[in-house]
């Protein structure tokens, strides 16, 4: 079976590549052939690693705008796939469908549209709302990370028979042992949509009262300066750091004493699914989508309200005060573990494969 991704740039270090390159890695291993055709490739390599079997193409250097760069990209994918004549093309993230669009007809292939974010988010934006259109004509499934997902899918388009629900493949080293400190981690994308500017306002809240604990941020984007402005303007510089990004945070996960997620949306969220399988005590917003399917309130982790800094700051001082709360979340968390098992998940996407 030959089945191309269709991915915006394979060598960014986000959750969506990190779901890339693990899926690309359990299919060859199953026998199938893939390549993972890429818009653009800012870096030499991939962040995570990727097998030797898995066929990556770049399609350009450097992203331009839409109108500029689009149009080459969709002859250039059509005639890759006039060449190659793959049986599926996987469209990772909606908006991949129109380049593939073309390709598909000519070709006779079947397209899957695997969404990564919340539709009721995708839905403000232009682009967003045409490649949803477009999806929901021709692609032969949609495949979503949530239950959540597919009621929304359900409401906005009267569709259900062809959406499914496959969340992404974690992969994890066995437990590593460190001693839990009193640092509230948080790990992510340093942009908008990770809401670092509400956690560290929900910080500065509560710092003076735990004066052994410190946050940390760990990631690179856009907003660095101004968090880091953000954090002096509030008086942080002693109990708060920005990190680099790291691709295994692992042992980060390992030893923070509280993790918490400040989104304001979310796909399904790589990071807390990740820290919650390490054990850490995980507090989170309950944004859309995917912490209210992770978190069982009070019992393997804590939500509050989305983008409420005034609670945000409260769950996280009664987390720090409370070690045996902690250490009984953290055991709880360790259980998600079990539904993302990437046997049961690549079985989910080979039965799609499989379809005549």
């Amino acid at each position: 079976m030959k089945i191309c991704f269709l991915i915006k740039d394979i060598t960014l270090g986000a959750g969506t590549e990190r779901a890339q390159v693990n899926l690309a890695n359990k299919l060859v291993e199953c026998g199938e052939k893939v390549t993972v055709w890429s818009f653009f490739m800012k870096h030499n390599n991939t962040k995570f690693e990727i097998h030797s079997d898995v066929k990556i193409v770049r399609g350009a250097r450097n992203e331009l705008p839409f109108y500029m760069s689009y149009p080459k990209l969709i002859t250039q994918f059509t005639l890759y796939a006039l060449r190659n004549k793959p049986n599926w093309i996987v469209c990772t993230d909606t908006n991949r469908i129109v380049v593939a669009l073309v390709a598909a007809i000519i070709c006779n292939t079947k397209i899957v549209v695997w969404e990564h974010y919340a539709l009721v988010h995708s839905l403000t934006k232009t682009r967003g709302r045409i490649s949803r259109i477009l999806a929901n004509k021709i692609a032969k499934y949609i495949v979503v990370l949530t239950k959540r997902d597919i009621l929304e899918y359900e409401k906005v388009y009267n569709l259900r028979s062809n959406i499914i629900c496959i969340p992404n493949i974690i992969t994890k080293p066995k437990m590593l042992c460190f001693e839990r400190g009193k640092e509230i981690l948080a790990i992510g994308r340093l942009s908008e949509q990770k809401g670092f500017d509400l956690l560290i306002d929900a910080w500065s809240k509560i710092s003076n009262r735990l004066p052994d604990w410190f946050l940390r941020i760990v990631g690179e984007g856009e907003m660095r300066d101004k968090l880091i402005e953000q954090s002096k303007f509030l008086h942080l510089n002693h109990n708060f750091i920005i990190s680099n990004y790291t691709n295994n945070p692992f042992q980060l996960y390992s030893s923070c004493g509280i993790f918490v997620l400040s989104s304001r949306y979310e796909g399904l969220p790589y990071v807390l699914i990740e820290a919650m399988m390490m054990g850490a005590p995980c507090v989170s917003f309950d944004c859309p989508n995917g912490p209210s399917e992770l978190i069982q309130n009070g019992v393997n982790g804590v939500l509050v309200s989305p983008e409420n800094v005034g609670k945000l700051a409260e769950a996280l001082l009664e987390m720090a005060n409370n070690r045996q709360k902690r250490i009984a979340i953290g055991d709880k968390a360790k259980g998600i573990e079990s539904c993302f098992s990437p046997e049961i998940i690549v079985r989910s996407w080979e039965k799609i494969f499989k379809e005549k």
